[in-house]
């Protein structure tokens, strides 16, 4: 297979993989929405709690614990804050083993979302992908191959191995 057919194939698979994680983020965020929409019409339950004997004792209404208190001053303080905070879940894209060449890196930093770029160390192009990409403000991580199950298998430059000092890793 050519490398050109090859990188056609790498962004549908990407393209596929970005929508699927797309709609599977609306579907999460509709089934919250709907979930807290449906917390909110219900009626809140009495106040409990177990005193030393093990007995339950009502509340009465109102009670305030110091920890509520700091909590209340928290949320008071990020409610009042200017930056829109979502407790919505959130997916995060990884672009795992780059290194090998540029192009792939290229494409995948000019997309319009953030993506993390997973970089192996000690490759060719490692270096140049992880300067682009700090200067395109992307997350960069160090891809560390690690000791493989088969040991015929060769996971590349700057590979740890169990029998490795701490001086050699």
């Amino acid at each position: 297979m050519k490398k050109s057919q090859r990188e056609i194939i790498n962004i549908i698979a990407l393209v596929i993989i970005l929508i699927i994680a797309f709609n599977i983020s609306n579907l999460f965020n509709k089934s919250i929405k709907e979930e807290d929409s449906l917390r909110n019409t219900q009626n809140a339950k009495p106040t409990t709690t177990t005193n030393e004997v093990g007995l339950e004792v009502k509340e009465p209404e109102g009670t305030t614990y110091d920890s509520e208190q700091y909590t209340d001053l928290i949320v008071n303080d990020l409610a009042s804050s200017e930056e829109e905070i979502s407790f919505l879940p959130k997916v995060a894209f990884i672009i795992d083993d780059l290194g090998y060449e540029t192009e792939v890196a290229k494409k995948m930093m000019e997309l319009e979302f953030p993506v993390a770029l997973s970089i192996l160390p000690f490759l060719q192009y490692s270096e140049f992908i992880a300067e682009e990409g700090r200067k395109n403000n992307q997350e960069i991580m160090l891809h560390l191959p690690m000791e493989p199950n088969n040991s015929d298998a060769d996971p590349g430059p700057g590979v740890i191995k169990s029998y490795m000092s701490e001086e050699e890793i």
